[in-house]
């Protein structure tokens, strides 16, 4: 049972960076979407049900009947206009749930660092695809849709930025010492910059120094200022030599930093989220008391700011999102969730959570401006990873020698 285990496992984890789209219609079904089912129905077979009969399993599918409950209300009572985009979210919700199930049974019957080993193999296989599908792209440094990264496969260039951050934050942590370590890092923090992705890479800048905090030794914050030397060297070297210094610089001056230079207004850098937050804000005061305690329904964002003239299907920030989905009630159960994973880290700090903690902050640092939990694409990954967080006091990693 553990080989098949862990090739169903790897064949999930695999899907990330040769994930399309199998059918289309209402909502594009992928293969992702395709592979969780399987996935799901096979172990379900395989332990007559009792997958599912354990206390997180139980809360979660408590949880998704609640939110489906909802939707279907919303439908009827609400807004009827909305029924695709809530068919299509509920999918996800669905996609979700059944992938937390599946790391519920799975996380202790595979290693931690074979799980983190899998992941690691699948980023380099999506950076891969990146480099393979978008040679125009990829050395552009652009931030208009058209020219910078695309990555649909992933969910789009800022979710291919987050999980390789995730990448980058293993490799720091986890690999052991040595040249490998180094250019794996490098590879990783040179895909997030091509990328242009604001938020990646400040959550990486954060998510570093935050958990060399956490780590006990110095040895961490030593191995960070020698990488950080070495990276800011070698991309000097090489804008030098290419000539294209001056090209480079001001386009990284005016994606990240044109707000402090007076360039850009706040809400034109942070892409118009303050129309968008404004325009929540004031629907959520229209919204009866029954749509604030339990939501509008999975797909209820769906918004045209008429100022910056763009169309929301999210607010880009998951406690709104869950607010304005779910509800206040659903909203608050997950802070305390949060609260509480927090607090575990916290109240048995180990060296043997480092790693694990470095995930934490920087998803959660993400989730504060990326809605990659309703991409239908890789939304499910979020899952895999809070069961080794509600898990964490049960493993026992070690340092990662190789990757391939």
């Amino acid at each position: 049972m553990k080989l098949s285990v862990k090739s169903l496992i790897v064949m999930l984890l695999m899907v990330i960076p040769f994930n399309f789209i199998v059918i289309e219609g209402i909502g594009n079904v992928y293969l992702s979407t395709i592979m969780i089912l399987i996935t799901f129905s096979t172990l379900f077979l395989v332990t007559k049900g009792q997958i599912i009969l354990n206390d997180y399993a139980l809360f979660a599918v408590l949880v998704f009947v609640w939110t489906l409950v909802v939707t279907v209300l919303n439908i009827i009572y609400s807004n009827p206009d909305l029924i695709k985009l809530q068919i299509t979210n509920t999918v996800i919700y669905f996609q979700t749930l059944l992938t937390f199930i599946i790391a519920i049974y799975f996380y202790d019957k595979i290693s931690y660092n074979l799980f983190l080993r899998l992941f690691l193999i699948a980023m380099i296989f999506s950076c891969l695809r990146v480099i393979i599908e978008e040679p125009n792209h990829i050395l552009k440094l652009s931030t208009h849709w058209e020219e910078r990264i695309e990555a649909y496969f992933i969910g789009g260039v800022n979710n291919f930025s987050l999980f390789v951050g995730i990448a980058f934050i293993i490799s720091f942590f986890q690999l052991k010492k040595g040249a490998w370590q180094i250019i794996y890092c490098l590879f990783f923090l040179l895909m997030i910059v091509l990328g242009m992705s604001r938020g990646a890479l400040l959550g990486v800048i954060l998510t570093l120094f935050i958990t060399s905090l956490y780590d006990m030794s110095t040895a961490k914050f030593k191995l960070l200022m020698k990488y950080t030397f070495y990276s800011l060297f070698s991309g000097f070297i090489i804008l030098l030599v290419s000539g294209k210094i001056e090209e480079v610089t001001d386009k990284i001056q005016n994606r990240f930093f044109s707000l402090f230079t007076g360039e850009q207004g706040v809400n034109d850098f942070f892409s118009a989220r303050g129309d968008l937050l404004s325009n929540i804000f004031n629907r959520l005061s229209d919204s009866s008391i029954l749509q604030i305690l339990f939501g509008h329904g999975n797909g209820g964002i769906d918004f045209y700011d008429y100022v910056s003239r763009q169309h929301f299907e999210t607010s880009h920030n998951l406690i709104i999102d869950i607010f304005y989905r779910n509800g206040i009630i659903l909203c608050f159960i997950y802070i305390l969730i949060f609260v509480g994973i927090s607090w575990m880290f916290m109240v048995k700090r180990t060296r043997n959570k480092v790693t694990l903690f470095g995930i934490f902050v920087f998803f959660h640092l993400e989730l504060l401006v990326n809605p990659v939990l309703f991409a239908a694409q890789v939304g499910w990954v979020y899952a895999l990873f809070m069961v080794y967080f509600l898990n964490q006091n049960s493993i026992k990693p070690t340092p990662i020698n190789r990757i391939l």
